[in-house]
């Protein structure tokens, strides 16, 4: 967990310019998945080669892609969001469905916004355990562990981990059954 904001320097606003174009200005990006790989790697994520990443949607990348790391067969669809303020662990054969939100940070507004005191800058990474599925729509609160061989139901909001091998649901998600492996 960080408890301290930090400044923005020239070379955090160039690495932004950056990835901000190679992501959103490449033509090749969207078309060919194993080339968003590598460009990912380029960009500092740890990506294994035959993961699935369909277009996604990066937040806080000012450090660039470094806290990201992606295991193999992994698969993350379209239109997710994944906040890499801090470190985002998917290990392998984890499914994210579509528009899944995953935060690692939360932020009240600038250091003098009146909210900041009550609530202050806090970062907390997120790990998706093997072979778990976050179903479409959901999100993942930072700080948050999803078990092994779990199930998180369609429009789900994750506040807290999930113990392995379980399926939970709701807002906020909370256990519902046990599964069979």
């Amino acid at each position: 967990m960080t408890a301290k904001r930090y400044i923005l320097g020239w070379d955090d606003y160039l690495r932004y310019f950056w990835v901000t174009f190679v992501l959103l200005f490449n033509p090749f990006f969207s078309l060919f998945p194993p080339f968003r790989n590598f460009i990912f790697k380029l960009l500092g994520a740890k990506v294994n080669l035959n993961a699935l990443i369909s277009k996604v949607i990066f937040i806080n990348y000012t450090k660039g892609l470094k806290n990201l790391s992606i295991g193999a067969n992994a698969h993350i669809a379209m239109e997710s969001l994944l906040d890499v303020e801090d470190k985002i662990i998917i290990e392998d054969e984890v499914t994210v469905a579509e528009r899944v939100i995953i935060l690692t940070h939360f932020n009240a507004g600038y250091a003098d916004h009146p909210m900041s005191k009550e609530f202050p800058f806090m970062t907390k990474e997120v790990v998706l355990k093997k072979g778990c599925f976050i179903g479409a729509g959901s999100t993942i609160l930072p700080g948050v562990v999803v078990g092994e061989g779990s199930m998180v139901a369609a429009g789900s909001v994750v506040t807290k981990s999930v113990e392995p091998g379980v399926l939970v649901a709701g807002v906020p998600a909370v256990k519902k059954r046990s599964l069979s492996n």
